[in-house]
This record gives C-alpha cells, structure tokens and sequence, in this order.
C-alpha cells in the first residue's frame, strides 16, 4: 500500500502523519518545534519527526510551514514565528528521504484538510481562518487552493482597522493582533484579568465571569468584521473557522454570527467550527502529496505512451 507524509509546522510543534490515499491516517508522531534553539535545532526536529512515521512505503511528503514561500522552490522566505528565514526545505527533505516534496503554507493547507475531509467536504469555494499562535488562513476553490502569484490566503493579514494595534510586521490594525492568541491575553491583561492561555480565559467565562465573557464576545466581534470581508470578497459557501481559539466556539459563534448578520449585504454562507482539530493540517498536506505523486504518474505515463508510438 502507498503511503504520504503530511507534515504541520507549527510555531511550539510539529505533527506529522502517515496518510492512505482515502485520507486515512495511519500514525502520527509529534515533538516540539524547538523555535527557541535556533534554526539548526528546528531543522533536527524536522528530521526526527518525519524519521519517526517514514517508511519504505511512502511515496512523497507534504509541508506546510508559516509563510511567505516561494511555494515553487521550496522557500521559507519570511516566517517570523520559526528560524527559518530562507531556508530551502523541500531540497533538505529530499535530500533527507529521497521522495517528492510539497511546501504550502500552513494556514491554507489546514483549511484545505477542512475543505476535502471536514467542515467543508462537498463544497466548492470554502474560505477558513485559523487562529492560534497567529491567524492564517486559506481559499478553497474546487477542491484547489486558490494561491494568486503564489501567497493568497493571508487573511490573518486583512486589516480590519487602518489605524489599530501596532503589527510588527508593519500591517498595523491586522486581524492576526485582535485574534490570535497574543491579541486575546493582552486584551485579557489590560483589562486586569491575569491569564496564561485562552483556556485560562474560557474556564473563567465557564464560570461566569462577566469580564471573561465580554472578552470573547469582543473577540467574536472582530472575527464577524474579517468574515463580513471574506463573504463580502468570495460569496463561498461556507467559512469554517479553526485553530486553538475555536475551541471557544460556544462563546465566538453566536457574536461573530450577529455581526455577520449585521454587516453583511445579501444572505450569509454557513459560519462553522473547524470538524477535524489536529488532523486538518496533516490532511491537507498529505493531499498535496498525493497530487504529487499523481502528478508524476500521470507524466511517466505519458512519456511511456509517447515512447510507444
């Protein structure tokens, strides 16, 4: 039986897994990026994670890492969360594990994952977002990632205020700094609530606490502005959102639903909570992979049929 690797570069960790063609995955394995280390100790774990599930049976491996790439060469050409500033990955893992390589970003391979095994499975344009550590996101048209020149899917990097929180990468006012995890604990913080996580947050919104409430609420607020814009721009059918920060959902949904509602010009597609969590990322990896390999067997049959006549 053939086998892909779909491969999640994460900003605290990597997953990988062993994926069949019908998206079943087999195993998995996952250890700690190692940002803080260096670009050398991210690239041995890179190493390792891929070396724990690989075997005789796989026939490419699918990355996706934080961008922007230069999707074609296999360059991480600006990824402020890991030390990998123009890093050539696909040449390394090659090198490493001498099977055909894919690099997307991450974001968009997560919501493509949703888009063909999850929330979004039978539909044709599906839009997501998928905030954590930062916010990405991905376009979905067809079954096909819808990439532009190469980077579409940015949408973490919409403003949604000219005039709003400082960026550092010089966007100021991006959703990525009202919705990711660092813009939800400073809001926490300034507010004089003292948590770790967005988990703190959400117990404490469990619990009642009004404060903690508001917070999410405000939080499901700007994440309606950025999905009025998404609708607004792409009319999909549906918007799925994922990440960490939609396993607040029960709080999120219903204020970004309404805010929606409020600004949105015609009828809204369905707004949903992401259906397959971890997995998404290595899914939607792992079918590029297998685009790949498809790719390759459709041209060495080609070839072989050229040679006959």
């Amino acid at each position: 039986m053939d086998l892909v690797i779909g491969l999640d570069i994460g900003a605290t960790t990597l997953k990988a897994g062993l994926v069949t063609r019908s998206g079943k995955v087999l195993r998995t394995a996952i250890v700690k990026t190692g940002s803080p280390k260096g670009k050398e100790a991210v690239i041995a774990n890179i190493h390792a994670v891929i070396g724990k599930i690989f075997d005789k049976r796989v026939r490419a491996i699918g990355i996706g890492s934080p961008g922007p790439l230069d999707t074609e060469r296999g360059i991480i050409l600006r990824t402020p969360n890991i030390p990998l500033y123009k890093v050539n990955l696909k040449r390394l893992v090659r090198s490493w594990f001498h099977v055909p390589v894919s690099l997307e970003n991450d974001a968009s391979s997560y919501i493509l994952g949703e888009a063909i095994y999850g929330a979004g499975k039978g539909k044709r344009v599906v839009i997501g977002l998928t905030i954590g550590t930062g916010c990405g996101g991905g376009i979905v048209i067809d079954k096909q990632l819808f990439k532009g020149r190469g980077n579409a899917g940015e949408l973490g990097h919409t403003c949604i205020k000219y005039d709003g929180l400082r960026n550092r990468l010089g966007n100021d006012g991006d959703l990525e700094e009202y919705v990711s995890i660092r813009g939800v604990i400073n809001r926490a913080r300034k507010m004089g609530i003292r948590v770790e996580t967005p988990k703190d947050l959400f117990d404490l919104a469990r619990k009642k606490h009004a404060l903690a409430a508001k917070i999410w609420g405000k939080e499901g607020f700007y994440l309606g502005v950025a999905v009025t814009n998404l609708i607004h721009s792409f009319d999909p059918d549906v918007v799925i959102i994922g990440g960490n920060i939609a396993n607040a959902w029960q709080y999120l949904g219903r204020c970004v639903k309404e805010t929606v509602r409020q600004r949105v010009l015609f009828s809204p597609p369905p707004i949903v909570k992401r259906k397959l969590a971890g997995k998404a990322g290595i899914l939607g990896n792992a079918y590029l992979a297998w685009q790949r390999v498809e790719k390759r067997e459709g041209k060495r049959k080609r070839t072989q049929k050229t040679r006959k006549t």
